[in-house]
């Protein structure tokens, strides 16, 4: 893509990738029962969260690059049209996943 932009007028475009570490969960942290909890009160769903690494597009790698020990857990709202041009959650998916946030960190923190 940025190849054929280039080509046109007025673009000089480059990336650089910096990171391609992947986000590892280890088995055992508190903040995945945590969240497979609060996924499943607010989501009224059960959460399998692996402890596996997955490579997205997250800030979770560039945080645990720099601390290691980090317990992350990558979760957010979706349905079968992510990252498609028409791309959409609906309002109450939306305001559960707020609230599973809010159990998430309340939970940890305490």
């Amino acid at each position: 893509m940025i190849d054929h932009l280039n080509q046109q007028p007025g673009y000089n475009l480059t990336i650089d990738i910096t990171s391609k570490r992947p986000v590892i969960n280890h088995p055992g942290p508190a903040i995945i029962d945590i969240a497979q909890k609060a996924g499943a009160h607010h989501l009224h769903e059960s959460l399998d969260l692996p402890t596996i690494g997955v490579s997205l597009g997250t800030d979770a790698s560039e945080y645990t690059r720099v601390n290691q020990k980090m317990d992350v857990v990558v979760l957010g709202p979706g349905n079968t049209t992510s990252h498609q041009h028409d791309e959409y959650i609906d309002l109450d998916t939306y305001y559960n996943m707020i609230e599973t946030y809010k159990e998430i960190g309340q939970q940890y923190l305490n």
